[in-house]
């Protein structure tokens, strides 16, 4: 997926909302192999554009990753694309969608790129997400 440099507008809430997410997802896991490699625990974000450290979240169900910007939204999602190191899914919700790209380095450093509309205001941002540690 290519994303032009996008709109950071909103991004600090859009991480903050995705800050959730303690219990992992089997079903997820088994849909998107790739997904289940992600290890739960604290994660940081921090923008590819520029924007520095974003926001921490406690990931357990590694699809949060694929719907930042509409997290606990329910979503219908699709894998469009699927390698060993990535997955491409797109996703539609109430008055939003989206599409996102998640590369998977290693179980500890993934990288993020999404674009859609929200609200029928377009989004689009890149992110390095990196484990840093446990859960409180």
């Amino acid at each position: 997926m290519t994303l032009g440099r996008g709109a950071r507008t909103g991004a600090v809430i859009l991480f903050a909302a995705a800050a959730a997410a303690a219990t992992g997802s089997a079903a997820t896991r088994t849909a998107v192999p790739v997904l289940g490699r992600l290890e739960n625990g604290l994660w940081q974000l921090r923008s590819l554009d520029g924007g520095g450290t974003i926001a921490a979240v406690c990931l357990g169900d590694p699809s949060v990753l694929a719907q930042l910007r509409h997290r606990g939204v329910a979503c219908r999602r699709t894998v469009v694309g699927q390698g060993p190191d990535s997955v491409e899914l797109r996703y539609s919700c109430p008055a939003a969608f989206g599409q996102t790209a998640i590369r998977v380095e290693t179980s500890r450093l993934a990288r993020v790129e999404t674009q859609g509309v929200d609200n029928g205001v377009p989004f689009a941002f890149r992110a390095e997400a990196r484990r840093v540690g446990s859960c409180r």
